[in-house]
C-alpha cells in the first residue's frame, strides 16, 4: 500500500498521550494551526475531534493546492468511536470531499475558546476505509 498523508512543517512537539496511536498516514493539527495532508488513493479522509467537544465551536476549513475551498461533509452515522489509553474518545466531525491524491491544507480554529485547552487540543486528519 502506498497511501500517505504528508505533514507540513512542525512548530513544536504535541503531547498526544490521550490520543489513539497514529498510523503513518494520519496528521495531528493543533487548533489554530494549518497543516498539509494528501488524500490516499484508497481511502476517504475524516477530521476527528474528541467526543465531548462542541463541534459547532470549531471552524475548520480545507483548501486544495490551488487555494479553492473543499467541501466538508457530515461523516457516516456508523463510524465507531475510538477510545484512547487515557480515556479520550475520538469521533469523526467531518469527511473531506476531495479526490484521491489531492494535496490539502487543513485549518481548524476555536474562535470562542469553547474547546478545553489541553494536551489534546488538536484535531486529527485520519483516512477511513483503507482497502
Amino acid at each position: 500500500m502506498t497511501s500517505s498523508i504528508a505533514t507540513g512543517a512542525e512548530r513544536s512537539p504535541i503531547d498526544g498521550s490521550d490520543d489513539p496511536p497514529e498510523t503513518d498516514v494520519s496528521v495531528r493539527i493543533p487548533l489554530g494551526w494549518s497543516k498539509t495532508a494528501v488524500v490516499p488513493a484508497d481511502a476517504v479522509v475524516d477530521i476527528k475531534g474528541e467526543l465531548d467537544w462542541d463541534k459547532d465551536a470549531l471552524r475548520c476549513t480545507v483548501t486544495d493546492g490551488q487555494g479553492q475551498h473543499v467541501k466538508l461533509l457530515p461523516p457516516p452515522d456508523d463510524v465507531p468511536v475510538e477510545s484512547a489509553a487515557h480515556g479520550g474518545r475520538w469521533i469523526p466531525l467531518w469527511t473531506i470531499a476531495a479526490s484521491p491524491g489531492a494535496v490539502l491544507t487543513v485549518t481548524c480554529l476555536d474562535p470562542e475558546q469553547k474547546i478545553p485547552y489541553t494536551e489534546t487540543s488538536f484535531v486529527r486528519v485520519v483516512p477511513r476505509g483503507l482497502m
